[in-house]
C-alpha cells in the first residue's frame, strides 16, 4: 500500500513503552496509523522517512477498525504494521523556472 505521512505525534508513553504515532492518508483517501518505538530495530527503516508530506510504499495492513458514525467521513481506520519494509517514493524533480533579469527586484 502507498500512503503519504500527514502528521507525526511527539513521543508518548503507554503500556510500558515510549512510542511515536504516525498518521497517513492512503492513495484511496482512507486514513491509517502506526506506532513506532525508537528503541525497536524497525525504527531505523522509518527514521529517514519521518517527515510530513513524505510518500511511502510497501506498507502492510495489520487490521482495520470501524470509526464511530459521529466522526466526519467515517470509514475504517487502517493500522499499518510497523515492521513493514517501508520505502520512500521519490518525488519528480521540477526544472528550475527561469526568471528574466529585468523581473528581479
Amino acid at each position: 500500500m502507498r500512503a503519504t505521512i500527514t502528521k507525526i505525534d511527539t513521543l508518548k508513553r503507554g503500556n510500558g513503552a515510549i512510542f511515536q504515532r504516525v498518521y497517513f492518508k492512503t492513495e484511496s483517501g482512507q486514513f491509517a496509523v502506526t506506532d513506532l518505538c525508537p528503541t525497536f530495530r524497525n525504527f531505523t527503516r522509518w527514521r529517514p522517512l519521518l517527515q510530513i508530506g513524505t510518500e511511502v510504499d510497501n506498507l502492510l495492513v495489520v487490521r482495520t477498525e470501524s470509526l464511530p458514525p459521529n466522526v466526519r467521513n467515517a470509514s475504517k481506520l487502517i493500522h499499518i504494521d510497523a515492521d513493514s519494509r517501508v520505502v520512500g517514493v521519490p518525488q519528480p524533480k521540477r526544472a528550475k523556472q527561469f526568471v528574466f533579469p529585468f523581473f528581479k527586484k
